[in-house]
Formats: C-alpha cells, structure tokens, sequence
C-alpha cells in the first residue's frame, strides 16, 4: 500500500475554508480536518483481529508530517506484532497514572497500595477497631507502627484459609501460584511449606474471627502472604512482644529488625 503521499507544502497551503475531511498520508494516516471547529487531528486507521479501528495521533501542527509518520510506523509494527495500539496505550496509560498515584502517597507519607502497612492499617480501623475499646485499638496501632511497618509495612502480601492445614501443620501453595514460567505454572507440582508450631499456634487464634472466610484478612484488598507468618512466628518467643487476641496475623509480628 502506498505511503507518504503527503508533503509539508500540501500542509501549509491548508485553507481555513477548505472542503475537504482529510488529507491522506497512505497505509492508514491520514489528517483529518478541523476536527469539531479547533486543529486538524492525525489518524491511524488499521485493523486488528478482524475488527476495523482508528488511532489518535495528535494535532497539526503540533505533531508534524514526520512525527506522525513515525508515530504510525510503531502503531503498524504493534500491529505486526499481535498487539493493538490502542491497548498497549490505555494500558500504559494506567501504568503511568499508577506510579504517579504511589508518588503522591509516599510524598503524603502514605503506604503503598496492597502493602503490609496499607492492608493492616485498613484492617486495624474498619476491622479491629469496631470491636475492640478505643485504648485497646490505639496500642494496636502503636505496637504495628513502632515494631511491624519499620520492617515490613513495605512488604507486597497474598494467601487463602483453604491451602492452610493446621492439623498437619502444611501450607500447599498451588502450582499456577508460584513464580514460574508457563509451563511450570501449568504443570509443575504444588510447593509445600511446612508450618512451625507458633505458626500454627499464630493461625489457630486468628480463625475464629475469620476462619469462616476465604481470605486470611477478609474484607480487606489483599490477603496474607506466606513469608509473613514465617517471621511472625520466628519472633514469638520474644518476651517484649505483647500480643492482644485480634491482633495474630498482625501484632505479633517482629519487634526487632529483619
């Protein structure tokens, strides 16, 4: 298919009164004209999966001949490749608004969404906090902000009731969850944590408040992670940790760095 059938001279000479809808470069591009009133707007027209769609590529003459061309040339070889260019944009278009959304929490002094601090902080005031005496949930939250997010408050969490099983004292961790390739996601066994006897001790109390439940923090926008109960338990014996009996999975975790 024919390209670059446009030239700079053929811009410029674009008259306000001009008749015309647009101006095609060839292959897909093409400037459409006075777009609702304002600038005229390049577009890429291509299909995908068999369905027909059309790319914005910004203004003219903000976005040159030449910078419109190469902007297609990439959109054609997403194309090429399997991907479409207007996904591949919205989704980095969320990735962008996303890394800008944690730097306004962290330059707010706020935790990262679906961290350790994020969820417990949640937990602690729409959870604990409606069912403890306020003394009791403000400790709470002295003790998880003097020995837990220190150390991990940064920590990503994950985990459900159903891969626990505290009478054999094993957490099975299904295949596809693990981080591995497709294959082994697929095909691979499950992994097999075994549980210490404080950790299970750590899970026994926490069970009747949410053991009824999939998640191990229901309600709350990511469940346990594995890891944490394992250093939980290993600072148990720590006689300068005191424990409340809503605070299991989350007060009782190191009162000492990692």
């Amino acid at each position: 298919m024919p390209r670059h059938l446009l030239t700079d001279l053929h811009l410029k000479n674009i008259k306000p009164d001009d008749t015309r809808k647009r101006l095609n470069d060839g292959d897909g591009l093409f400037l459409l004209l006075l777009v609702k009133g304002g600038a005229h707007a390049w577009r890429f027209s291509y299909t995908i999966n068999g369905t027909r769609k059309t790319l914005s590529l910004g203004t003219y003459p903000d976005t040159g001949l030449a910078l419109a061309r190469r902007k297609a040339d990439e959109a054609r070889a997403q194309v090429a490749a399997g991907t479409d260019p207007s996904d591949a944009r919205k989704a980095a278009r969320a990735d962008r608004e996303k890394k800008k959304a944690a730097q306004q929490r962290e330059a707010a002094g706020l935790p990262a969404l679906g961290s350790f601090e994020d969820v417990a902080r949640e937990w602690q005031q729409e959870v604990h906090s409606v069912k403890v005496s306020p003394d009791h949930a403000e400790r709470t939250r002295i003790r998880l902000e003097q020995h837990v997010f220190p150390w991990l408050g940064k920590m990503a969490l994950s985990a459900e009731w159903a891969e626990l099983d505290l009478d054999g004292g094993m957490w099975t961790i299904p295949g596809h969850r693990m981080k591995r390739n497709l294959q082994g996601k697929t095909t691979g066994p499950d992994h097999l944590v075994p549980l210490s006897r404080q950790a299970v001790e750590l899970l026994r109390e926490l069970q009747p408040l949410t053991g009824r439940r999939v998640l191990v923090f229901p309600g709350l926008r990511s469940p346990l992670r594995p890891a944490l109960l394992h250093k939980a338990a290993s600072r148990r014996h720590d006689p300068n940790l005191r424990r409340t009996h809503a605070t299991a999975a989350t007060g009782s975790v190191c009162a000492r760095p990692i």
